[in-house]
């Protein structure tokens, strides 16, 4: 489907068969709901490594007892099957990285600055935490990486201004090992403290070579 059409796509009612039956209701595709839940897992996994793919609907959450097609995420008692634990878990590691930052980092026309931006992705703007800043440069393609801490920043957006701007002095020492390296990247480690239950994380940053 992918090859034969463009733009994005919409996946609806996917999901995984617990039990089929026939029209006379005998059981046809043996009751499984482990079986399910890993078809689920597989669809989830398809989506996501398609870019393309920008929703997908999982059919269904509940059948009835004697229905012909039971494919639901819980029973039809009420309680959750394996199925529902799959999408449950997609929701909660969407919600953690929608709440945790996006960083950018690049030198400043200034000499001797970079400037780390720290973009909220909350619904509301508002965000806090505080950045690990670390330069780490390399001196050839088989030389170890070297990296020099340039401390640490608090940060904070609101709804206005949903970005922090953070500008970082770099030592002069530093700032030569950055000029003559083959390779230099900003390592920036993220602890938010709001929005709650934002994940932290550690993101690296390629730079160019700073103006002499």
């Amino acid at each position: 489907m992918l090859a034969a059409v463009p733009g994005r796509l919409w996946i609806e009612e996917t999901g995984g068969i617990v039990t089929l039956r026939d029209t006379a209701g005998r059981v046809t595709l043996a009751t499984d709901e482990t079986r399910a839940a890993r078809a689920v897992a597989r669809a989830c996994a398809i989506a996501r490594t398609r870019p393309r793919i920008a929703r997908m609907y999982v059919y269904q959450w509940r059948a009835g007892a004697t229905d012909r097609f039971d494919s639901g995420l819980v029973r039809p008692d009420g309680t959750a099957r394996a199925g529902l634990a799959v999408p449950a878990s997609r929701v909660r590691a969407a919600a953690r990285a929608a709440a945790t930052p996006r960083v950018t980092a690049a030198w400043a026309p200034a000499r001797g600055r970079l400037v780390v931006r720290v973009a909220c992705r909350a619904a509301n703007g508002r965000c806090r935490g505080r950045v690990a800043i670390a330069l780490r440069t390399r001196a050839s393609a088989a030389a170890a990486w070297r990296t020099d801490a340039l401390g640490t920043r608090a940060y904070a957006t609101t709804a206005a201004r949903p970005t922090a701007t953070l500008r970082i002095r770099v030592p002069a020492v530093s700032l030569h090992r950055a000029r003559v390296a083959a390779r230099r990247a900003l390592r920036v480690g993220v602890r938010p403290s709001v929005p709650a239950g934002a994940a932290a994380s550690t993101v690296t940053r390629s730079l160019a070579r700073p103006a002499s």
